[in-house]
């Protein structure tokens, strides 16, 4: 089940574009070398780069790595919701008034680092405890279908693209 990619209905239509940045093959593999690519990555900047700003209507590099700790602990907890059979609607959240309710100028990209890793295999690892069949049981996330499968490959997906922003973007 962690190699075939999710089916339409799976995910909405609104995340495809992160559907389609994760790699084919095992998602579990993907989630644990992408963690350790992300962290490796980010711990080779400097402390400086995580306030650029790409312009001034961007998040700073530390508030980008915010938002990925953020979207990790809201859709990990949906996934676990739905792969325990529990089909409810998790509330989404605003990536924005996250971010400007957030602190995470404050912190070090080290620090946001020693967040992200854990947690990540953390995620790993409640994704590996579930069964075949649990990964396509079903809820919401703010009202749009997912199933943990399919959170999976959005969670690859989304990092991906803010890993390819932060490279192009940032450094």
């Amino acid at each position: 089940m962690t190699a075939a990619p999710p089916q339409a209905g799976e995910y909405p239509e609104s995340v495809q574009k992160f559907i389609d940045l994760a790699p084919t093959g095992d998602i579990l593999r993907t989630l644990h070398s992408q963690g350790t690519e992300t962290v490796a990555y980010l711990r080779n900047l400097s402390e400086d780069l995580g306030w650029a700003r790409p312009a001034e209507d961007r998040w700073s590099l530390r508030e980008l790595v915010g938002h990925l700790l953020d979207t990790e602990r809201v859709m990990v907890t949906a996934a676990l919701h739905f792969g325990r059979g529990n089909e409810c609607n998790v509330p989404g959240f605003s990536a924005q008034s996250w971010v400007d309710a957030s602190e995470y100028d404050d912190r070090t990209l080290a620090d946001l680092c020693n967040e992200f890793e854990p947690l990540r295999a953390s995620n790993v690892q409640m994704f590996s405890c579930l069964g075949t069949s649990d990964w396509l049981l079903k809820g919401t996330v703010d009202d749009a279908p997912y199933t943990p499968r399919g959170i999976a490959w959005f969670l690859a997906g989304h990092t991906a693209y803010h890993m390819d922003v932060a490279r192009a973007e940032y450094a």
